[in-house]
């Protein structure tokens, strides 16, 4: 089982990853989480997870470089279905083979008015996030990022309209539609 490590999550919830890790395992095996644990970071090859983006999932708007190795991604999400904002966030970025994996779950939740606004649902207001974070290792090429929407009932991704070509070498950065 892969894990992101997220400190400061784990020193004030549950400061012993090697325990969290035994018990959700455990739990896990036995069949008592649902949905069940992620296997690995890796969601595969967009074609193969229907990774067009769904209308009404969010929109990834923008990425900006804040400092020598760290960027600040913002967006918003939603779970149309259940017609509230989204339970979390994924930022992925696409690997040399063409695979995507995933960078970071988003934390920080912003209030979107305009959102709530524009799609007439008050429910959609803390459909906004914001995420720092520091790029993989870099292969010369641009890298391409993606998120998606995260429903804890199902374990399901949804992506999100818009994808951002990060050019570490460069500092370029574009934020585009994607044309899966």
């Amino acid at each position: 089982m892969e894990v992101l490590p997220k400190t400061a999550l784990l020193q004030t919830s549950f400061p012993d990853i090697a325990a969290l890790k035994q018990y959700t395992g455990a739990l896990n095996r036995n069949g008592l989480l649902s949905p069940p644990l992620r296997k690995s970071l890796t969601i595969g090859r967009p074609a193969a997870t229907n990774g067009k983006p769904t209308q009404g999932c969010g929109t990834f708007e923008t990425v900006e470089q804040t400092g020598p190795h760290t960027y600040l991604a913002k967006g918003w999400g939603i779970a149309p279905q259940q017609q509230k904002a989204a339970d979390g966030i994924v930022l992925a970025y696409e690997d040399g083979n063409g695979s995507l994996t995933i960078l970071d779950v988003i934390e920080t939740r912003t209030l979107r008015p305009d959102v709530v606004h524009t799609l007439r649902q008050p429910r959609y207001l803390y459909a906004g996030w914001e995420h720092t974070f520091a790029l993989p290792p870099a292969t010369g090429n641009p890298i391409k990022l993606t998120a998606w929407t995260f429903d804890t009932n199902t374990g399901t991704l949804c992506k999100t309209a818009n994808v951002s070509l990060v050019a570490p070498d460069t500092g370029e950065i574009r934020t585009a539609q994607d044309r899966q």
